[in-house]
């Protein structure tokens, strides 16, 4: 009702919002058509004599590096899909005003950073204290890693440089640092981020399923009938060879690189392939597609589609430590964590699992500390619908999506509001239960492969039911030995196919030290409601054996006492909550915000910054 009514008084700017969608996925559309790699014809054709009506009736043209392609045509599922997303852009920037509120925090800032500058004297002052920091960070860090991987090229000098640039902003910067951590997150990541989107090699073999999700990736690049160039094919097979030159030889495999993917597809694809769950990939498509637009070649357009994936991931999680009011190092240590950058500088849809839980749980966690203040019908949206897309890509922590529901009945408007609310919340639950069951339920039982021959997922199901006791003697050794602190490098430091380092134990302390020390008096009230901590705690330890069940039917042999394919990493997206819920609200840090914040993001930095030395940079010589 709400919204005919809306309609009826708003119809000239809907037709308007409409009207702009059209012209805007129109000139996507042709753009696409002008960035779409082209399929050449198999036939050497005698270009002289051949008119350009002769070219056009055989649906082909004259592409510009002399050969002739067929000539691409309109696609009415790629019109729609894009028609769809600008409705939503154009609504969520008008209607919803978040294009009024993006222009306010531009002028916002823009009137600070001029307000900065007025004091000359100050700003010479910082400026002097940033750049001699990061010349003496620079030579310090060169000489560490010098002596660490006994390698000197511009890529240690690279990581030098944004290794001393980090260090230099925690320490002019420190009024931000204490007053707004959000924003050294934003900085700090994205310099370590975008380190790993451009130095990691534009191959399968960097993280966890790279080829599959890069695969998507260029589905969400191109919506439809996919072109996949001979340089696409080659990084995606893991047993092409890696280039480990960081000189000459580099440039000239990147050359060669890019000359293939000029050539043309090799390979196109029918229909719409994008799966629903891989919508985090949409990120990175978006980078491919800007990388085709600017024609820029092949390794810069593969390392700007992992940017943008990047800059999604930093984009939530500034959202979720703004929300907070305590608390918001326990997010920053959580999303800064050197796997999880890592991961979101790369193809995969991992890192948006951690993030969309993250902002959810802000929103909730949120809410218990500002005290009597209602809940608004946009913090529920935000909560449940960042809960729900973050068990999107694995519906496995659909158990997660329930926290919503231990809110108290004090912080809703109404009885009806509060009704309303757990039924969204309860929909959503149901709707991943049903995404994740559906496909058990219906498929032929025989599991996953990669696990091995004695794989059978009914037949596990049944030897479950028949063996209760006895699967949960197996369930309780493994989660002791997944949960053991030994096993935290797999989750904290370990950078997949390039390995893992010893730095995890450093971070354990970066965590411990957030989650503990990083309370203060908005926390009373959840900190007294121990029955809902607990409550917390069990759906966060309930999403764990659910887990470790899936692949134990799906994964592991029928009737084996051990569980096969529970990586550490699925840990991560829990850590946030758990931490939250975990730790006493009597504990008050009286330390200075700026140095206590300044050395849990300095703890963060220098592990990802270790890491990433010995693993990718030692790589290349």
């Amino acid at each position: 009702m709400r919204c005919i009514e809306w309609t009826h008084r708003n119809w000239k700017m809907l037709l308007m919002l409409i009207a702009a969608a059209i012209v805007l996925t129109i000139g996507v559309e042709m753009i696409q058509n002008w960035t779409i790699p082209p399929v050449f014809t198999d036939q050497e054709l005698q270009l002289s004599g051949i008119t350009e009506e002769q070219l056009q009736a055989a649906g082909t043209y004259l592409h510009s590096s002399g050969r002739i392609a067929y000539r691409e045509t309109w696609n009415p599922l790629r019109l729609i899909i894009t028609f769809v997303i600008q409705m939503v852009i154009l609504w969520a920037a008008f209607p919803l005003g978040l294009g009024k509120r993006f222009l306010a925090a531009v002028k916002k800032a823009w009137a600070g950073l001029r307000e900065a500058l007025q004091d000359k004297k100050a700003c010479w002052i910082r400026t002097g204290i940033f750049c001699g920091v990061t010349a003496a960070g620079f030579l310090l860090f060169r000489i560490w890693a010098a002596d660490t991987i006994h390698r000197s090229n511009w890529m240690v000098d690279l990581t030098a440089l944004g290794a001393a640039a980090a260090l230099a902003t925690l320490l002019t910067f420190r009024k931000t640092v204490g007053k707004k951590p959000e924003l050294i997150f934003v900085w700090l990541t994205l310099v370590m981020g975008g380190l790993m989107a451009f130095l990691f090699p534009d191959h399968a073999i960097v993280t966890w399923d790279n080829s599959f999700h890069y695969q998507h990736a260029v589905n969400y690049s191109m919506l439809g009938r996919v072109r996949f160039t001979e340089a696409d094919m080659l990084a995606m097979d893991p047993n092409t060879p890696m280039e480990k030159s960081a000189g000459a030889e580099r440039a000239a495999f990147i050359a060669e690189q890019d000359e293939k993917a000029r050539n043309g597809a090799v390979y196109v694809t029918g229909g719409c392939h994008m799966m629903l769950k891989e919508f985090w990939l949409a990120f990175n498509g978006l980078g491919l597609f800007l990388g085709r637009v600017f024609h820029l070649n092949y390794w810069m357009m593969w390392s700007l589609g992992r940017l943008t994936g990047l800059l999604a991931y930093i984009l939530i999680g500034y959202f979720a430590i703004r929300r907070l009011r305590s608390g918001k190092m326990i997010a920053a240590a959580v999303l800064m964590i050197p796997q999880q950058i890592f991961q979101a500088a790369n193809y995969t849809y991992d890192p948006g699992v951690t993030a969309f839980l993250a902002l959810g749980c802000a929103y909730f966690f949120a809410q218990w500390q500002e005290g009597d203040r209602k809940i608004s019908w946009k913090d529920q949206c935000i909560m449940i619908g960042s809960l729900f897309l973050g068990c999107l890509a694995k519906q496995i922590y659909f158990p997660v999506a329930l926290i919503p529901l231990f809110l108290p009945k004090e912080k809703f408007e109404s009885p009806r509001a509060r009704k309303r609310f757990i039924a969204a919340d309860l929909l959503a639950v149901l709707t991943l239960i049903l995404l994740f069951a559906v496909p058990f339920v219906t498929g032929d039982g025989e599991g996953d492969s990669r696990g091995g021959e004695g794989v059978n997922a009914f037949g596990q199901v049944q030897y479950i039911l028949s063996n209760p006791f006895e699967y949960a003697d197996t369930l309780i050794h493994f989660l002791g030995r997944y949960l053991h602190p030994d096993n935290a490098t797999g989750f904290l430091t370990s950078f997949a196919y390039f390995g893992v380092t010893r730095d995890g134990a450093i971070y354990l302390i970066v965590l411990a030290a957030a989650a503990f020390l990083d309370r203060d008096e908005t926390d009373e009230r959840f900190g007294r409601e121990i029955g809902r901590r607990v409550l917390v705690e069990c759906v966060l330890f309930a999403t764990l054996v659910l887990i470790t069940t899936s692949l134990y039917i799906s994964f592991t042999e029928v009737g084996s006492n051990k569980i096969a394919g529970v990586q550490a990493r699925y840990l991560a997206p829990l850590l946030f909550p758990a931490m939250m819920a975990l730790t006493s609200s009597r504990i008050r840090n009286k330390m200075n915000p700026a140095l206590y914040h300044g050395l849990i993001f300095a703890g963060a930095g220098f592990c990802c910054f270790s890491v990433f030395l010995r693993t990718c940079v030692a790589y290349f010589h």
